[in-house]
């Protein structure tokens, strides 16, 4: 008796519906990965208009901060103004250090140009080499009350500026009062009390 065999079941029907559901499954994980890479590029190319203008920005402000300071306007030159021109009709920006130092004030401001620091340089020099004592007085008026760059550094300078004037109890006043207002600003406390003791000496 002649017994029938069953002929043998191809695997390739199952490895065919297997490469089947794969090709799917990797197109899926290339589109998603061209997506990524294309926001990421968005996001870099974004970030870097974002940067170059700043850094134009900066630029002009730090050539009218720079024509200022070379004018002999000091004050100015630190915190820049703002004014209305008639041939614009418009308010028009004159930059300060102060605006330039402000642009790039963000921790995540990066890479910070290396004008930000003479910048800062420059404002050093006029608080503590230029600023009269009418100026000091002038912008501490004007911004009690609000945040301010520099204005605990200029109001302890204020107190400076009194004891060359011969105002001692003024500047006593001056010292004395930093600790209160300005809580938390440890190197600014120090100062005042180091002066304070030199006047008592």
């Amino acid at each position: 008796m002649t017994t029938m065999q069953q002929p043998a079941q191809s695997a390739a029907p199952d490895a065919v519906q297997t490469e089947a559901h794969a090709a799917p499954r990797f197109a899926l994980w290339q589109r998603l990965l061209l997506g990524v890479l294309a926001l990421l590029l968005l996001i870099a190319a974004t970030y870097a208009f974002a940067w170059f203008n700043a850094n134009r920005l900066s630029q002009r402000f730090m050539a009218d901060a720079d024509a200022n300071y070379e004018q002999g306007n000091y004050i100015l030159a630190l915190t820049g103004r703002e004014a209305y021109d008639p041939d614009a009709q418009q308010y028009v920006r004159t930059g300060g250090y102060i605006d330039v130092e402000r642009i790039w004030s963000h921790r995540r401001s990066w890479p910070t140009p290396a004008i930000v620091e003479d910048a800062r340089v420059r404002a050093g020099e006029i608080i503590y080499l230029h600023l009269t004592l009418e100026e000091a007085e002038g912008y501490i008026q004007a911004n009690i009350g609000r945040p301010a760059p520099y204005f605990g550094e200029i109001y302890l300078h204020l107190g400076e500026l009194y004891l060359r004037e011969g105002e001692e109890e003024e500047a006593r006043e001056i010292y004395e009062s930093v600790p209160q207002l300005f809580r938390g600003r440890t190197a600014l406390i120090e100062e005042a009390e180091r002066r304070l003791a030199e006047m008592d000496e």
